[in-house]
Parts: structure tokens; sequence; C-alpha cells
């Protein structure tokens, strides 16, 4: 999804992390437990997912992860050390939990 024309264009890309690699790597890259969600994955109890922004559309960086459950609901976005997401990365995940038919929990 690019967002903003010019200076300010900004590419988002959000993609599921199929594996205990990378869910590793997203967990070191966002200081983060992701990484213990491994089985949680394996088991179809939830998906997890990642947020990355790029303002030249080719290099991207990790800037949130989402788990989603089982029921379709977004359940945690969670950034950097667990930061809460920023109101351009809200926007995105809300955008793409409308088009992918997912809600979105109210505390989110």
């Amino acid at each position: 999804v690019q967002r903003g024309q010019g200076d300010s264009k900004v590419f988002w890309r959000i993609n599921q992390l199929r594996n205990a690699k990378d869910l590793q790597l997203e967990s070191e890259t966002l200081k983060h437990c992701v990484a213990s969600y491994h089985w949680s994955c394996a088991r179809g109890d939830c998906t997890i997912w990642s947020l990355s922004r790029s303002r030249d559309g080719a290099n991207f960086e990790r800037r949130q992860t989402i788990e989603v459950n089982k029921k379709g609901q977004i359940v945690q976005c969670r950034g950097l050390a667990n930061r809460d997401p920023s109101v351009p990365e809200r926007a995105i995940v809300t955008a793409w939990a409308k088009s992918a038919g997912l809600d979105v929990l109210s505390y989110l």
C-alpha cells in the first residue's frame, strides 16, 4: 500500500510470519517475545503478521507485529520493545483488517 506523494511517499507491507525462523527474526528486530508464539501458530491458535514501512519501495523496515486469533480478531499489535502502534500504523492495520474481514479489538 502506498500513502502520500513526493518526499512524503511511504510504502507499507503486511506479510505473514510462517515459521520459527521468521518469528525469531521479528522478535530480535523488534525486541519483544513473538518468537515464543511458534507453538501457538503451529497449533492453529493464531497467526502472526509483520507490518513494514519503506520510503523507497525497496528497503522495508519492520514496524509492528500483529497477532490474529483463530476467530479472526486482531488481539495484539506491538512495535519495538512492545510500543503501541503510531496513528499511521494503526490506520494501515485497520484498513488491512477491514479488507481481510478481520475484527480489530477496541483496546488495540
